[in-house]
């Protein structure tokens, strides 16, 4: 039974919809970071694991049927085939033309949610420097920290003499 070019695009049009869906959720995620929603983050990275563990079982039919595919065409692939040795036996130029294009969309949507997931590794880093910094100013860390002291008050501020101050008392 000849295997068809079909059973690749079908695979690739699967990866390409699980990739869209993680896309959206990613652009969820960003809004619940800025919006600061603890529990509706939660949800958010649960599904998007949901959604990578469903991209990688795609992936692997994906490679299942490239593999047939090319078998079928009597060359001997490797385990992960890449796309541009498909594309070099697909010899029906309207079959080629929708792995050519199927390909395009799906490295323009990895490169949207790599893009997506920088920004909102940002977010995170700011919000972690925010509670970062409000948990110094709430704890009451010592003003040398912000502040040039005198060489010569050192020796009395390690003797004790200065009381610890917090940053409730300084200025802004």
């Amino acid at each position: 039974m000849a295997v068809s070019v079909q059973a690749v695009l079908q695979q690739l049009n699967d990866l390409i919809g699980l990739h869209e869906r993680l896309l959206e959720l990613s652009r969820e995620k960003r809004s619940v970071l800025v919006g600061n929603a603890v529990d509706e983050l939660t949800r958010l990275t649960n599904a998007e694991r949901r959604l990578i563990g469903q991209i990688e079982e795609s992936e692997r039919e994906l490679f299942a049927a490239a593999r047939a595919f090319l078998q079928d065409k009597g060359v001997r692939p490797t385990a992960r085939p890449a796309m541009t040795e498909l594309i070099r036996y697909t010899f029906h130029a309207g079959e080629r033309a929708e792995l050519i294009a199927a390909r395009a969309k799906l490295n323009e949507l990895i490169n949207r949610l790599k893009e997506a997931n920088e920004l909102n590794q940002q977010l995170i880093r700011q919000s972690l420097d925010f509670i970062r910094f409000s948990i110094d100013l709430l704890s009451g860390a010592p003003e040398d920290d912000l502040m040039y002291q005198n060489p010569q008050h050192q020796e009395e501020k390690q003797a004790g003499s200065y009381p610890n101050r917090n940053y409730f008392d300084a200025r802004a």
